[in-house]
């Protein structure tokens, strides 16, 4: 996954008019990921959606959500994010 650009963003289905604000609040503060077209071995990742519940013919995909473990400020990583200094503003 990475963070989604102008050029992913050009290619979405156009927002419905009554998400429009959320959906720019968001996008301007960088937060859709995208889904990568090959994984870490760059294979290409088959993207397509088929089948139903009921087929057995089914693609799923699961997202695991792992919050960041903050770190002390230093100076060697002090462009990173999560840091403990970062935690208390």
């Amino acid at each position: 996954m990475h963070k989604c650009t102008e050029e992913d963003f050009s290619e979405f289905h156009e927002v419905d008019k009554s998400s429009q604000i959320t959906f720019e609040l968001k996008k301007n503060k960088n937060m859709f990921y995208c889904i990568n077209e090959t994984d870490q071995f760059n294979n290409p990742v088959n993207m397509t959606v088929h089948g139903s519940w009921n087929s057995g013919m089914t693609r799923a995909l699961s997202v695991n959500i792992r919050p960041c473990i903050p770190k002390q400020r230093t100076e060697w990583n002090k462009e990173e994010k999560c840091l403990i200094d970062d935690v208390n503003n």
